[in-house]
């Protein structure tokens, strides 16, 4: 039995008949439509020119990357410079027990000498404190100041009449006088104290802190220029503020943060590209 199939058409025009046994049409130049084989026994399937244009008109639009900024790259600019302070600095540390240098040629010295009887601290005048070829002697309250004294490892000498000598090992550094207190005991001999290696500890323990915290701060600034791992280059930016606590400068007697002044702007730069890093 054969049997007729129904062919839709646009607007305005009849529909189309075609018979079972009738070879179908390949295209329509005027409708736009096409006919697409089946299987056997299976409708054709009918494509339109007009749906196709009507689905990419409507077709949603493609998501891509966030566009690049200067931020990410200045943030990373701004903590190298942080970070070579930082080295700069922790070598300094490292090296001021060693280097004149480093601590500055002469440095300054004061204090007090006792005497240490019963319970009591009794101050000892007239008592020698010397370093190296420089000498001064203590008023009557026992007080002393000495200039111009070599930096480095040194031995400061203290003695009086009647008192064992005093010999003490420490490590003086220029800038800031170093203040000191010494109790003489009554008696012949000597007594030796050193401080040496504590201070060289201290020394040496806060340079490595401050090589470490630069060497995180520099692989913050690498992942700002990588833009990538946004977690790590935050932290970087976070410790700078550690690192560069101690970089400031002297502007007309005014002292300037430098250090803390790069580090909050890398952290605000952060803060504003967090797109940007995948």
């Amino acid at each position: 039995m054969r049997g007729a199939l129904t062919v839709l058409a646009p607007l305005g025009e009849p529909p189309e008949e075609l018979d079972d046994g009738a070879a179908r049409p390949e295209g329509d130049e005027h409708s736009g439509r096409k006919a697409v084989p089946d299987a056997p026994g299976e409708r054709p399937a009918l494509t339109s020119r007009h749906g196709k244009e009507l689905l990419a008109s409507h077709r949603l639009p493609a998501h891509g990357p966030p566009p690049r900024t200067w931020k990410p790259l200045l943030a990373g600019v701004l903590l190298i410079v942080v970070a070579g302070g930082g080295f700069l600095f922790s070598g300094i540390y490292i090296a001021i027990p060693e280097s004149p240098w480093v601590s500055g040629e002469r440095g300054e010295i004061f204090g007090n000498v006792y005497h240490k009887l019963d319970q009591n601290d009794t101050p000892v005048p007239n008592a020698t404190v010397s370093v190296g070829g420089r000498s001064v002697q203590t008023n009557e309250t026992g007080f002393f100041d000495l200039k111009g004294v070599d930096t480095g490892r040194q031995v400061i000498v203290v003695e009086a009449p009647g008192y064992r000598q005093l010999r003490w090992r420490t490590v003086i550094t220029g800038g800031n006088p170093l203040g000191y207190r010494f109790i003489l005991s009554a008696g012949n001999g000597t007594e030796e104290h050193d401080d040496v290696g504590g201070l060289n500890d201290g020394f040496y323990a806060c340079g490595s802190v401050i090589m470490a915290l630069a060497a995180i701060v520099l692989a913050g600034a690498l992942f700002c220029f990588r833009r990538t791992r946004y977690s790590l280059a935050a932290t970087g930016a976070f410790l700078s503020f550690l690192v560069g606590y101690f970089q400031v400068f002297f502007l007309y007697g005014v002292v300037m943060p430098l250090g803390i002044i790069l580090s909050l702007a890398s952290v605000i730069l952060l803060l504003f590209s967090r797109g940007e890093f995948t």
